[in-house]
Formats: structure tokens, C-alpha cells, sequence
């Protein structure tokens, strides 16, 4: 057993399943957090320090009726985690198939089962393979003239996103003069971090600003905007830049837009890539719905919780 792992055992006047409701209290947590030493840079919490938690012990047949109330929350918790994993589990296994082609939607199958193959793969035959720089264009506009624009940032998950919000401070520079100009409708990634697939497509504002060390770029209109977002956020793609970067010319970790311009994809007619992206969109939503409903759930968990374990609501007991 790990030496860092405590376990003790509740005495006759208190249930374990109450006791472990109680520990994952806000009142808890926050005693507990505030008597905890900092040990080679870790908060660590002796049994001693443990055992001078004071609890709020109502009668065993109550403490039993909190937890069973507790635990049919976390059960439902578990049930929209559970949904919300194989949710995305189903939406990965559409970005793999839609994007290339394994899988196509109805009424777009053009190609009578012909393929046509690269390196990294097999593509319907009526699919053509484009470079990056076939159907993009760098933009270069900087914040010249000091306007007074939101500034963006570029994350992993969520792409491009209003910095001071994100971070929650500021964290960008007084002077944002030298800032590109992202508007609406444009590309961005961090030149430096790209390798693990932060860039972020500009449907925020009207116009916002990004560092200098950010590449902006814009599609060339030839292919629908939310598909090609798709397709850049690709593990494929997400692989490439990882090995575009690492063999960099200038061996900084970087990736600009001239090497990123010369990876290339496969594209199928217009009205596809619309549809798929409308596909995986709805995947978004249905995800997005489950997970607010979650955090709703689990919110409203905690308020019980902090009602039921300190007595603001008393629960009646089962009749023996």
C-alpha cells in the first residue's frame, strides 16, 4: 500500500457512507485544506490533523437516510458520465470515419467503391487532395493604429477564446500595437504550440487581437469553413504538425505558415463537407446539453449536500 494513504475506520456513533458525504463537504475540504502542512512543495494531512475534524452527527437512522439521498445523485451523476463518455467516444469515431471517407453520409457515395491512397491512408476516388496553401491564404494585418480590441487566445480544447475570461487576469501586454487583427471568419494558431492541435477558428467578435507569435490565416472560400476546422483539429493533422514542427527549419519548435501551407488533405465536394460538419456539430450540441445538465445535477447535489449535513433540512427516518 502507497505510504502516502492513510485508513482509518468510523467508531459506532458514525456510518462510513455518512462520514465519507461529510468529508467531500465544502466545510470539510476547506478545514481541512487550511490545517494541511506543505511538505517538498505537497499539502500533506496527518491522521492526527484528521482526527481533529469536529463532525455535525445527527442520529445513525439519519445519517443513513442522508447518504441513501446522497448516493442516488451520484448514481445519476455516474449514469451522465457514463453517457456523456461513450457520447464522445461515438463522435471521435465520427471524426475518423467522416473525414476520410470510411464512413460516407447518404446520398453522397460518388465513388463506386474506387479509391484513391496516400501514406497515411485510403480516400474515396471522387475526394482530391489539396495543400494547405491551395486553400488558405496567410493574413498579416497588425494592430497598427492601437485599436481597442478584444484580446484572444488560442486553447487545446476549446480554440480561440477572450483571454482576461479564460485566464480570469490579464495576461497580454499594454501595448498590443504589434497584435495581429484576427476578424471574424479567420484562422489562428500559436506558431510555438500548434504541435498539440491549439488553433481556434475567430467567431467570437466582429474583430479581436492575438500575439505576435500567432500565425493568422483565412480559408480561400473553395472549402466550408466549419469542415476544415474539423479537419485541422484531426488527430492525422494534429499528427503532422507535430512532425512538421520537430523538423523545423529554424529548430524552434515552431511551425509557420509556409510548412504548414504544404501539409496537405483530402477534400470532397462542398455540399459533403457541409454535411458532415452539420453531423459533428450536432454531436457538439448533444454533448454540450448533457454536460450542462450534468454540472446543473451536480450543483444542486452539492447544495443538498450542504443542507442535509448541517441540518438546515432534516430527512424523516424509515420506520423500523
Amino acid at each position: 500500500m502507497n505510504q502516502a494513504i492513510a485508513v482509518f475506520r468510523t467508531g459506532e456513533s458514525c456510518l462510513g457512507n455518512y462520514l465519507s458525504f461529510y468529508l467531500q463537504s465544502h466545510a470539510a475540504k476547506s478545514w481541512l485544506r487550511s490545517q494541511a502542512k506543505k511538505t517538498s512543495g505537497q499539502l500533506n494531512l496527518t491522521l492526527e490533523t484528521c482526527g481533529a475534524l469536529l463532525l455535525r452527527l445527527p442520529p445513525l437512522p439519519e445519517q443513513r437516510q442522508i447518504a441513501d439521498i446522497l448516493a442516488t445523485w451520484d448514481k445519476a451523476l455516474e449514469k451522465l458520465y457514463a453517457l456523456i463518455a461513450a457520447k464522445e467516444r461515438r463522435k471521435q469515431a465520427l471524426i475518423q470515419h467522416l473525414l476520410t471517407g470510411k464512413k460516407r453520409l447518404k446520398g453522397f457515395d460518388l465513388s463506386d467503391g474506387r479509391t484513391k491512397r496516400d501514406r497515411f491512408g485510403v480516400y474515396p476516388a471522387d475526394w482530391r487532395r489539396a495543400s494547405l496553401g491551395d486553400i488558405t491564404h496567410e493574413v498579416a494585418a497588425r494592430n497598427a493604429a492601437g485599436q481597442k480590441l478584444p484580446v484572444l487566445s488560442c486553447t487545446k480544447h476549446r480554440g480561440l477564446v477572450l483571454s482576461e475570461e479564460y485566464f480570469g487576469k490579464r495576461v497580454y501586454a499594454d501595448d498590443t500595437s504589434n497584435y495581429r487583427v484576427v476578424t471574424r471568419g479567420e484562422f489562428a494558431y500559436a506558431t510555438n504550440h500548434i504541435e498539440e492541435g491549439s488553433i481556434g477558428y475567430q467567431d467570437i467578435c466582429a474583430a479581436g487581437l492575438v500575439s505576435p507569435i500567432y500565425t493568422v490565416f483565412k480559408s480561400t472560400g473553395e472549402i466550408d469553413d466549419a469542415y476544415l476546422f474539423r479537419v485541422l483539429k484531426s488527430p492525422l493533422l494534429v499528427h503532422l504538425y507535430r512532425v512538421n514542427t520537430s523538423s523545423s527549419v529554424d529548430r524552434r519548435g515552431s511551425l509557420r505558415y509556409d510548412e504548414f501551407a504544404r501539409i496537405h488533405v483530402w477534400l470532397p465536394k462542398k455540399a459533403e463537407q457541409r454535411a458532415i460538419a452539420t453531423v459533428l456539430d450536432t454531436c457538439d450540441d448533444e454533448l454540450q446539453l448533457l454536460r450542462a445538465q450534468r454540472d446543473a445535477i451536480d450543483q444542486q447535489k452539492r447544495g443538498l449536500m450542504q443542507k442535509l449535513l448541517t441540518g438546515a433540512i432534516r430527512v424523516k427516518t424509515r420506520k423500523s
